[in-house]
């Protein structure tokens, strides 16, 4: 749910953005400008994301087998594949920056984002019960995104 809300904080932003890049261009007549977003983090780091089926699916066969396990994803996607996957839900350019001076719509957002800001460093790795061949499908984040957004 976190990639969600991260998504739809970008999208409002982005609309706010979108309405006075509009009212500025078409004042000025200029020629179209496309928005994108920075937002501070590593893109290398990767971000653990696992279908929730898949931990049901794990927790069901670990149930009475007592200890500590960690269900992760073996080959969790990189910062940068997750904010590519949530700007193609979106339609934006949204881009992963190690440093980076921000616009007014990037700080708001940056704001907004506050919570979630450690995670876009990277996360500590775990042994994993998970299947080592199990790779995110293509597409995964950008159709739970839109799936999301859609929602009633």
């Amino acid at each position: 749910q976190a990639i969600n809300h991260v998504a739809l904080t970008i999208a409002k932003v982005y609309r706010k953005a979108e309405t006075a890049r509009r009212k500025v261009q078409d004042t000025l007549a200029l020629l179209p400008i496309e928005l994108g977003f920075r937002i501070r983090g590593d893109p290398q780091a990767s971000l653990n994301v696992i279908p929730m089926h898949l931990i049901e699916n794990k927790v069901a066969d670990l149930r009475g087998a007592g200890g500590m396990w960690y269900i992760t994803n073996p080959h969790p996607p990189l910062l940068q594949e997750v904010a590519n996957e949530v700007g193609e839900a979106l339609g934006l350019n949204i881009q992963i920056v190690r440093e980076f001076k921000p616009s007014p719509p990037e700080l708001l957002l940056q704001k907004l984002l506050t919570p979630f800001l450690p995670y876009l460093q990277g996360e500590p790795h775990f042994p994993t019960v998970v299947d080592k061949g199990f790779r995110l499908p293509r597409g995964y984040i950008r159709d739970m995104v839109r799936a999301f957004l859609q929602a009633p």
